[in-house]
């Protein structure tokens, strides 16, 4: 190959090595965020500080999609002069929007019925199910009711024995769906009246612009690039479930502006992070 581009701290090495011996040159990519040793496991955590201490010799460039992700990147080894910020783009187009990310049902008053919100993601330490499960369970006890569905791969399903032990303790057990992983994010979206993503960890988060371009509203922790898409202090949180209930409860109380967050969301999204664009 004239080109060798990896993604992910394995292949980066992998492929930097691999380059350095061919005397092919090989762009390394950054897809995470945070560089702490409480987010990766013992081996992930050592390939990424040796791809620190080998990024200065091997690669002539390295891209990141996320701008927060910059940071901590040239902290451990990195030089900021070829570490270089490019957003994930979305399909935008007519023909791929309508596809895969254009909602179909109507959106009915969610005071008629429970509002329904969904998170994609996995089962990890980055991902805060507990905090969004204790925010549902204080939102069920409250006049109004709340659907749950969780979608997004490992451990989001009955058989991961401590999401289940959760859903017991919060009491959302009988109002929360598991789907684990899911054929169409568009029909999981399409069910849904706001998206959240309750996270301790992000670059800039793919879900998040997704849900974006299927015109819905999100509930999002502010980390990573979560406030560079959306650009919207009514949907960023801080890791509070009580902070979760209220933004929820805003939205229930203003049906108006679940459309309109919406609209301005997709709109955001085909201007500014368009696959076209990127």
């Amino acid at each position: 190959p004239d080109l060798i581009q990896t993604w992910m701290y394995p292949a980066d090495l992998i492929g930097g090595l691999l380059g350095h011996l061919l005397n092919v040159p090989v762009i390394w990519g950054v897809f995470s965020c945070y560089t702490t040793r409480q987010f990766y496991s013992k081996r992930s955590y050592i390939l990424l500080r040796l791809c620190g201490v080998l990024a200065p010799l091997l690669p002539p460039a390295v891209l990141s999609c996320s701008e927060f992700a910059r940071h901590p990147h040239i902290q451990i080894g990195s030089p900021h002069v070829t570490l270089f910020f490019i957003p994930t783009g979305f399909p935008t187009s007519d023909l791929a929007f309508k596809h895969i990310y254009r909602r179909k049902s109507p959106v009915q008053d969610p005071l008629k019925r429970p509002l329904r919100i969904g998170m994609l993601g996995r089962f990890t330490i980055e991902k805060s199910h507990d905090l969004l499960l204790d925010a549902v369970g204080r939102l069920n006890r409250l006049p109004s009711s709340i659907q749950l569905f969780l979608a997004g791969g490992t451990g989001i399903d009955q058989e991961n024995a401590a999401l289940v032990s959760l859903l017991k303790q919060h009491g959302v057990l009988e109002c929360t769906t598991l789907l684990g992983r899911i054929p169409s994010i568009a029909e999981f979206f399409d069910n849904l009246d706001i998206f959240v993503l309750v996270s301790e960890s992000e670059g800039l988060p793919t879900v998040l612009g997704e849900a974006m371009s299927a015109g819905l509203p999100c509930i999002a922790s502010e980390v990573g690039d979560a406030r560079l898409l959306l650009n919207d202090s009514r949907q960023l949180i801080s890791n509070h479930p009580q902070e979760i209930v209220e933004r929820v409860c805003f939205f229930k109380n203003n049906p108006k502006q679940l459309e309109e967050i919406g609209q301005r969301n997709q709109l955001r999204v085909s201007k500014l992070f368009s696959q076209k664009t990127m």
